[in-house]
């Protein structure tokens, strides 16, 4: 226990380090790949849990956890006691995560396109910004994308790429998700 308590002090350093503003008694381990615009801003609030390495999750994620803003303007807040476990979110605009949600292995939130569509236009690309409510539940490899609303207390299924609002308190799933399950009254 103490091996891992110094292994996440080492990860919320390097976190901060890297400019994101990190409440108290945070929990992270391995090494988060963190890239900031400049003027942007990335929080997370207090006694969050940050999994960035493989042997932190029995799933064994591809990846590390990124942080990233790709604008001067964007900010992601995360809230706390949020769990997030070796994912990308990737932000052009705003991206924010309420308190007590746990995101899963390997999933991606972002909130701009990238690039316009067609390709051959050159438009700058759309963004979005992305609302994810308290105490939600995002399974492994979910796709949240730009402009999505998840209501407070839903639950996200393994797999799904969501690009609708979910409302509070439902199940949903797929390709694309749908909601597969409202709450009782």
């Amino acid at each position: 226990m103490l091996v891992l308590k110094i292994l996440s002090g080492l990860g919320a350093q390097w976190i901060r380090l890297r400019g994101v503003r990190l409440g108290r008694k945070p929990w992270v381990l391995g090494f988060p790949d963190v890239k900031l615009a400049s003027g942007s801003t990335i929080e997370i609030g207090n006694s969050a849990s940050l999994f960035s390495a493989r042997w932190a999750n029995p799933l064994r994620p591809a990846r590390r956890l990124s942080l990233v803003t790709l604008r001067t303007e964007a900010s992601i807040i995360i809230g706390n006691d949020v769990g997030i476990s070796s994912s990308v979110i990737s932000c052009a605009s705003s991206i924010r995560i309420g308190d007590r949600t746990l995101i899963g292995a390997d999933c991606i939130i972002a909130d701009t396109d990238f690039h316009s569509v067609p390709l051959s236009h050159g438009k700058p690309p759309q963004t979005k910004a992305i609302l994810i409510g308290r105490d939600v539940f995002v399974g492994t490899r979910c796709i949240i994308l730009k402009g999505v609303e998840i209501g407070d207390g839903a639950v996200i299924g393994a797999g799904s790429v969501v690009t609708v609002n979910i409302p509070p308190n439902s199940v949903a799933a797929g390709n694309p998700a749908r909601v597969i399950a409202l709450p009782r009254e």
